[in-house]
């Protein structure tokens, strides 16, 4: 998936959300718009699929399960697996900005990091949700690789430069030094005017896509 198609499905998540917002039917009204994280997910995980070769799967919020002796079994759950085989391979936690993130993720996000890396098995179910669930366990990379990807740097209330300090994320939509920026879910401009800016401002785009690469070949 090239960045431009990218950038315009994102914004016509928001778009879409933000009809549903309001008189839903006779009688019937919504407050605030429906969240759109689970779709922007499904959408970077098809752009993901879409960069790496086939013999990748990709899991989203996907629930894995670290078990160790009697203890009871810890579940994480990253926003994107990416698993060869019977292999995890890597993580990727996507967030649309940082203006909710609460102050501990950092901190939360390295500790479940190193989990997965010493756990030796993870235990999850193929087809979940389905009648066709089984269980299933993965083992794990001996290099597991992690990164964060932030989709936009505006509405980070301060949070953006410890957050690159502390995780150097990816962030696929960013302001110029000189340009106001626009979140793509800004209620101030038409769709078709946030999608021209986003696209005029910078990228980790091409960095990201590169990592892609080097990580799963």
């Amino acid at each position: 998936m090239i960045y431009k198609e990218f950038v315009k499905k994102a914004v016509r998540i928001f778009t879409q959300k933000k009809k549903e917002k309001g008189i839903l039917k006779n009688r019937v009204f919504r407050g605030r718009a429906a969240t759109s994280s689970s779709d922007l997910e499904n959408l970077f995980a098809v752009a993901i699929a879409e960069s790496i070769p086939k013999q990748y799967s990709i899991l989203v919020d996907y629930p894995l399960s670290i078990k160790k002796g009697s203890m009871r079994a810890l579940t994480l759950y990253p926003d994107i697996s990416i698993v060869k085989g019977n292999v995890l391979k890597g993580v990727i936690e996507f967030k649309i900005d940082l203006g909710y993130l609460k102050k501990e993720w950092i901190n939360q996000h390295k500790t479940s990091i190193k989990q997965l890396e010493n756990a030796s098995i993870l235990k999850y179910k193929k087809n979940v949700g389905t009648i066709k669930a089984k269980k299933d366990c993965l083992k794990i990379s001996k290099k597991l690789a992690s990164c964060v990807v932030v989709l936009s740097s505006e509405n980070s209330h301060n949070r953006l430069d410890k957050f690159k300090t502390e995780l150097k994320p990816y962030i696929l939509f960013k302001r110029d030094n000189d340009d106001n920026g626009v979140h793509p879910n800004s209620s101030k401009m038409e769709s078709n005017e946030i999608i021209k800016k986003i696209l005029k401002g910078k990228t980790d785009w091409p960095e990201f896509i590169n990592y892609l690469e080097v990580n799963y070949p």
